[in-house]
Parts: C-alpha cells; sequence; structure tokens
C-alpha cells in the first residue's frame, strides 16, 4: 500500500509544472495580448527541435535597456499637440504600460531630423565658448526631455553630434565635410559646454559618442567624417581630462557607426589609452549584420557595446514585425546591451524636418490634427521585451544560440534573459511565410523540465519563466 502511495505520489509530482510560466504572443497586425493556455511539459526532449536551455544558460553580458532619440523633429510635434496627448504618448514609452524604454538619445546640434539647422557656437574661432548657448533647445528639446524625467527619473541619457559647428570643419558648414585636427581642443570644449548646460536645466546626459556616423559625409542634412586618428585622440587623450575637470561623470562610447567597421574599431582599440578610456563601443546595423560583433568580442570579451541607432524607414513592407525581431534579437546575440530607435515619434508623413534625411518614421507616428497614435512594427518588436527584461538583467548565452540557431535560422530565432529576481524572459519568433498556417516547434527548459509548444507563423512570442 505504501508503495503504491509513494508511486501516485511521485506520479503527481512529474505532472505538475515546476516553474510559472507567462505567454504573451503578438501575431502579424495585431496586438500583444496574453495567452492563456497551459504549456505542455515533461522530463524528455522533444527530438529535433531548437532548445532554448534555461538551466545551461549563462550570463553573457549586460542589459543595458531599449530606447529610443529625442529628435528635434519628434519633440517639436510633441510639444503641438495638447499636453494630455504628449503626456500619453510619454507615459507609453516609458513606463510598462507600453514599451518601458529605459534609454534615451540626444543630438548635440542640430541632426539630419531636425526642424532647423543650428549649432549652440557659430561664432568663428571661439575658443572659449564666449558666444555658446543651448537657448534653442530650451523651446521644444529641453521640455519634452523633463517631461519624459518625470515620467520615468531614471532614463539613461546619451548624446552624439551630428556635426561640430561648421567653422571646426573643412567645408565651413553643417552639411559634409570633414573635422579639423586644429579644432580638437575646441570641440571638446564645445561638447563640456553642452554637457554643463545641460546639467544645469537638472539633466544628466550620462554617456556620449564623439560623432554619429563618423563615416558619413552626406551632404544633403547635418554630418561631418572624423579620421580614427582625430576620433581616437579625443576619445583617449583629450575630453577625458576635460570631463574630470568639469566634474561631469560621462562615459564615452567609440564609433557609433555600421557594424562593418568592426576593422576601423579593431585598430583604435590597439591603443591601450584609448581602451582604457572608453566605456562602451556604440554601433548602427544599417550595414551588414550582428556577427561582425564577434570579430570584436573575440580580442576583447569584456567591452560593452551598445546599439544606439535604428528606426523605421524605406520600405514598410520588407520591415515586417519578423524583420525588426530578427534585427534586434541578432543585436542582443552578438553582443549588444541595448538597442535604440531613431526618432520616437514622427508624424504620418515623417516629419517635420528641415534637412534632407533619409524616409525615416517614428518607432510611433503620431497625427497632430487628429492625436491619433499608430505603433510602428518595430514598436511590436519592443513591446515584447522592454515590459519584462529589468535594467540590470543579463542577456543569456544559450544552447539555441551557440547551436546555429541564430542569424541564419530560416524560421526561429529567439533570445533569452535573467532577471535580478531570477526570472528569465524568452522571446522567440516564427517565420513560415512560405506556408501561412504552417507552425513550428519550439521547447525551452527550466528546472530539468522542457516546455514544448508549436508556434504559428508572423508571430513574436514572450515568455516570462518564474521559478
Amino acid at each position: 500500500m505504501k508503495s503504491m502511495l509513494a508511486a501516485f505520489a511521485a506520479l503527481a509530482a512529474f505532472a505538475l509544472p515546476a516553474v510559472q510560466v507567462k505567454m504573451y504572443q503578438t501575431r502579424s497586425g495585431g496586438a500583444i495580448a496574453a495567452v492563456e493556455r497551459e504549456i505542455p511539459n515533461c522530463q524528455e526532449e522533444a527530438w529535433n527541435t531548437p532548445c532554448v536551455d534555461l538551466d545551461e544558460a549563462t550570463p553573457s553580458h549586460p542589459y543595458t535597456g531599449l530606447g529610443g532619440s529625442f529628435a528635434e523633429a519628434s519633440c517639436r510635434l510633441l510639444m503641438s499637440v495638447p499636453a494630455e496627448c504628449r503626456h500619453a504618448i510619454l507615459e507609453d514609452l516609458f513606463t510598462k504600460k507600453g514599451l518601458n524604454l529605459s534609454m534615451a538619445r540626444l543630438h548635440v546640434g542640430s541632426s539630419d531630423y531636425s526642424s532647423t539647422i543650428y549649432c549652440y557656437d557659430d561664432v568663428p574661432d571661439d575658443f572659449e565658448m564666449k558666444h555658446f548657448s543651448i537657448d534653442h533647445d530650451r523651446k521644444e528639446i529641453i521640455p519634452v526631455v523633463k517631461e519624459a524625467l518625470a515620467i520615468k527619473p531614471d532614463i539613461y541619457l546619451f548624446s552624439s553630434p551630428w556635426s561640430p559647428p561648421g567653422w571646426m570643419k573643412t567645408n565651413g558648414g553643417p552639411f559634409g565635410g570633414w573635422m579639423l585636427s586644429k579644432y580638437l581642443e575646441a570641440f571638446c570644449d564645445y561638447y563640456v559646454a553642452y554637457l554643463k548646460a545641460y546639467l544645469a536645466e537638472g539633466i544628466r546626459i550620462r554617456a556620449l559618442t564623439i560623432q554619429n556616423e563618423p563615416e558619413c559625409g552626406r551632404p544633403g542634412s547635418a554630418t561631418c567624417q572624423w579620421h580614427p586618428e582625430q576620433e581616437s585622440k579625443v576619445a583617449g587623450y583629450l575630453l577625458p581630462p576635460r570631463l574630470k575637470a568639469a566634474g561631469l561623470d560621462v562615459k564615452i562610447w567609440l564609433w557609433d557607426h555600421n557594424y562593418i567597421g568592426y576593422k576601423r574599431v579593431l585598430d583604435q582599440l590597439k591603443d591601450k589609452t584609448v581602451l582604457d578610456a572608453i566605456d562602451a563601443v556604440a554601433w548602427h546595423p544599417y550595414c551588414s549584420d550582428a556577427t561582425m560583433l564577434r570579430h570584436v568580442r573575440k580580442v576583447h570579451p569584456n567591452l560593452r557595446f551598445e546599439q544606439t541607432e535604428m528606426g523605421p524607414q524605406g520600405d514598410s513592407k520588407k520591415q515586417t514585425m519578423i524583420w525588426w525581431s530578427r534585427i534586434v534579437l541578432d543585436a542582443f546575440n552578438n553582443g549588444c546591451s541595448s538597442f535604440n530607435n531613431w526618432c520616437l515619434v514622427l508624424d504620418p508623413d515623417g516629419g517635420p524636418n528641415a534637412s534632407e534625411g533619409l524616409d525615416c518614421f517614428g518607432l510611433v507616428t503620431l497625427d497632430p490634427a487628429t492625436c491619433a497614435v499608430t505603433p510602428s512594427e518595430q514598436y511590436r518588436v519592443f513591446r515584447h521585451i522592454g515590459p519584462y527584461v529589468d535594467k540590470g538583467a543579463s542577456v543569456l548565452a544559450t544552447s539555441f544560440t551557440t547551436l546555429g540557431y541564430t542569424a541564419g535560422a530560416k524560421d526561429l530565432n529567439a533570445v533569452a534573459f535573467r532577471n535580478k529576481d531570477g526570472s528569465d524572459v524568452v522571446v522567440v519568433t516564427c517565420n513560415c511565410s512560405e506556408r501561412p498556417f504552417a507552425r513550428r516547434q519550439f521547447q525551452f527548459k527550466k528546472g530539468g523540465r522542457y516546455y514544448s509548444i508549436s508556434l504559428l507563423p508572423s508571430t513574436i512570442t514572450t515568455f516570462v519563466v518564474t521559478p
């Protein structure tokens, strides 16, 4: 009798799930929803099925967060609508009601998505920055940033110039041209003046890049090209002592351009002074793919990567939810700690914008006439990560990412995170577009048990796994 009771007890224990699992799913074109369903689990692995093994997963690199940019175009649009509309949008972007963004980018002077073309000191050879002023930003950018900080005080702000003042460049203007070496020190003083001015406004910028896309010289919008030796000199030698003297605790991020530039980055990091001075390398995914980052991680395994810009643009039919999921998940799986959108908010025409720019769209589209808000496909992907992964979490190295199921995978892609409270978050996408009603089997392992589910095509699914 006792043996029978023991057998029944063992059978009951076997049938109970070892962990709590919450599941959230978005189908293409739909809204995210909590999916109330039991996920079958057992002690045997499903044969020939991709698996995220959370029991064997190890922390790979820290999670900094998701973010976007307070481009002047975004701020002008937000300031043009009623306060309650603006507040609702910012609340959706920066709280767990929506995306729970934890980062945001500021441009130093005008960018390629500014409402006007400007800098903070356009008096030639003003080495003492006597004419420096951020008054331009006080009308729209600073009020929007302050309102966002009131909603979420710990937003990690970082800044990037699209162009130094024209008098520091070969062509004397904001569009294109090259940085002149004789003005590198003046540029550092200009940057420090900007950081101090924003701090005086109660806005603490925690990290900076020296130049947005230093190999881009597009003549129709704010850009500037930098030789790698110039960037290295500023990052390693000229800017750090000036930041220290000004009492500014601001981290320096190198590069801030495409994955394909990894060879330039590796060459710059041969200078130990530069390596020791920087906090991270910043990347954009516009050119090449995230596997390029492995070349740098191999040499510098403990160096953090931040993905600082990519937003909706061009052919929206191509940039589907699944397309965006691969861009975002591949960035995390190949070493990035963050993923930042470009313009947080733009109107239905991709504006307002005074410079050439590219055909960009906002993370959300806002119609100023009606206050109607439309989320982008990138928004849908962010929505599956931001509310569930906390700052201070780790991106995990798992069996899924090490056995070849990532960038080249045809049907499935996944990333896993571990929060400080011990909960795990698995985000998986399924793309079986050649057969619209096909499903793909997927599983994850936790507590010695395998949780198996068939995923619908063109879906993103988040599993929150709590021990």
